[in-house]
């Protein structure tokens, strides 16, 4: 064993190669086991990616650019693949996201020692564990942040925040960050352009200087602070506060890695002020650049704490699965409520997407009862496993003999206005691989309310 370890550090490329696949693997059991449900735009971004190349870009006015690359993504992954094709996506983003946190780590190291630490303390954040195991506008973002102006606007405000931290330091030598705030944003307005598609009132510059909405937005203020501080994680900021106090972190790097913190922060609350609504995920681009800047800060600095701060976050991410009401109770309201407590999220408590790519023969055929009455997105749902498995057949809770006397895979689906809901019976171990009950409040949309989850897959 020495000796092996010997012969890879005389080959520091192969190891950092087998740092980043091990990287990998770890996010694609999280991607896999993952059980946080899937929110009704990332069921979106799936389904329409199989048959729209424009997406629903012309009725939303959402970047167009992020369905091109959906679509021809999905496309090149042939249908004999199976269930692995409706989660190609996430699987692509997934990759794309931990090879550009290995390329980022290698261009700011010279050791490979160097190279793990500032790799670890980027991978394990629950901002990245988080957001790289699901398919939204903000995954494309965290690995393609210059071309992500295309993708979402508000990443325009991240790329500024890295030009002007950077300026001082590296001066003209930034131009294809200008080029890409530029370009990036005339690109993208043009297609919307050719699309005809009309303002949908998100927000941006325009609300940002309407100074007579703020005070509404400004009341969130302290939402949009603890979730900026939880991603960039307290430990971290600690660490770093106290280590700059000892004289640390005075050469032009880490000044410019304290402005981009800085900034990063400042953006995020901008963002707040620009947005229609109250959307955490709408100042993820800023907020990453947060993350990138004070774990690099701290991977700088003495091993040990960067260690125990890496440590603590097992505590957030092994918090993802909980069974609700204790899911996400570690993470700020403004992230677990949008993203989890609300009617938005399809399947929660079962590791869908893992089900899915390795469901064979039992996703064709499907014989699935869905019941109608006080359901919540029914339809979500049978879009859904329309294009996900093969000649899938619906009955609902009128149509229990017929569902019973169906030849093929049995599926139970029963989301629903309940205040309180039995767990009996009706998914036998002997006939059901993956079953999820549970009581979800729906804070997000309407505090109080009470959504019950039946997931029972076969």
């Amino acid at each position: 064993m020495p000796l092996v370890f010997e012969r890879l550090k005389a080959r520091p490329q192969l190891l950092r190669a087998l740092v980043t696949a091990a990287g990998l693997a770890a996010i694609l059991a999280v991607l896999f086991t993952r059980t946080t449900g899937i929110h009704f735009d990332e069921l979106n971004y799936m389904i329409r990616s199989m048959y729209e190349w424009t997406g629903d870009a012309v009725r939303t006015g959402k970047p167009y650019a992020f369905y091109l690359l959906n679509y021809a993504v999905i496309h090149l992954v042939p249908v004999s693949t199976g269930g692995v094709r409706p989660v190609s996506l996430h699987l692509f983003y997934a990759t794309l996201c931990v090879c550009s946190l290995a390329w980022l780590a290698a261009k700011a190291t010279d050791t490979t020692a160097q190279f793990v630490w500032h790799f670890a303390a980027l991978l394990c954040a629950p901002f990245f564990v988080f957001n790289s195991t699901q398919l939204m506008m903000e995954t494309a973002v965290m690995p393609m942040l210059t071309l992500a102006v295309l993708f979402k606007e508000t990443a325009a405000a991240a790329v500024f925040i890295l030009f002007a931290a950077f300026w001082p330091r590296l001066g003209r030598r930034l131009w294809p960050l200008a080029l890409a705030l530029v370009a990036g944003s005339g690109v993208q307005q043009v297609m919307l352009t050719a699309l005809h598609v009309p303002s949908h009132g998100y927000g941006g510059l325009f609300t940002l200087l309407d100074v007579s909405t703020w005070s509404v937005r400004v009341k969130l203020t302290w939402q949009y602070l603890l979730m900026w501080m939880f991603y960039v994680w307290p430990m971290t900021l600690l660490a770093v506060a106290v280590l700059y106090a000892r004289g640390w972190f005075r050469d032009p790097y880490e000044r410019a890695l304290l402005s981009l913190g800085a900034l990063s922060l400042v953006a995020t609350f901008v963002i707040q002020l620009a947005s229609n609504y109250p959307m955490a995920r709408y100042a993820y681009p800023t907020v990453w650049l947060g993350v990138i800047a004070f774990a690099f800060l701290l991977a700088r600095g003495p091993r040990l704490l960067a260690a125990l701060s890496i440590a603590m976050y097992v505590f957030p991410i092994g918090n993802m699965w909980r069974a609700d009401p204790s899911r996400f109770s570690l993470w700020p309201s403004l992230v677990a409520n949008e993203a989890h407590y609300s009617s938005y999220a399809i399947l929660p408590g079962v590791p869908n997407l893992g089900w899915l790519a390795f469901a064979g023969h039992r996703r064709e055929y499907m014989c699935i009862l869905l019941p109608r009455e006080r359901a919540v997105g029914p339809e979500w749902l049978e879009r859904y496993f329309e294009r996900v498995t093969v000649a899938p057949r619906f009955f609902d809770e009128s149509q229990l003999a017929d569902f019973r006397r169906c030849e093929g895979p049995k599926a139970i689906l029963r989301k629903q206005h309940q205040e309180t809901f039995a767990c009996g019976p009706e998914c036998p171990k002997a006939l059901f691989s993956q079953r999820a009950c549970s009581a979800t409040e729906n804070r997000f949309i309407s505090p109080g309310q009470m959504l019950t989850n039946l997931t029972c897959l076969p």
